[in-house]
């Protein structure tokens, strides 16, 4: 059966084109933001008091001038999502999902830091934010409840 509709230009029924396949919707969020979240919740209250972590937001979509802005103010393209210092010691936690994969910048950034005598990991779940965080010597307060 074939579907009508009527052009406002020309008088009669027109067929109506089949309409192309729906694109997904971006929703602006990543795969990885709940992931981020749970460990951010985690870290706040399984560091010990002479530890701190933050968060770097650094990804987005930017226009030309706003990305010329905040290189000049000395962000850098690759930094991880989350940093843990604790002891004068400074680790960098790279969340990603399941599937996810360092980008080039991202492992680039890696070797700087790693080069400047910090640490860097890719975390995909609190179990391995606990365990990069326990090898790298941060005595956590609570462990996650799956270990």
């Amino acid at each position: 059966m074939t579907r009508l509709r009527f052009h406002a230009k020309r008088r009669g029924p027109a067929p109506m084109a089949a309409k192309p396949p729906a694109k997904r919707k971006r929703t602006g969020r990543r795969l990885e933001d709940p992931i981020h979240a749970a460990i951010a919740g985690y870290l706040r209250i399984a560091l010990p008091r002479a530890a701190m972590f933050w968060a770097t937001i650094n990804e987005g979509k930017r226009t030309g001038q706003e990305q010329g802005r905040i290189l000049a103010a000395g962000i850098k393209p690759g930094v991880p999502d989350l940093f843990v210092l604790h002891a004068g010691r400074l680790i960098g936690l790279e969340v990603k999902s399941a599937k996810g994969k360092a980008s080039d910048k991202q492992t680039d950034f890696a070797d700087e830091l790693r080069a400047a005598g910090a640490c860097w990991h890719i975390v995909r779940s609190i179990d391995d934010a606990y365990a990069a965080l326990k090898g790298e010597g941060v005595p956590l307060k609570v462990r996650p409840v799956g270990l």
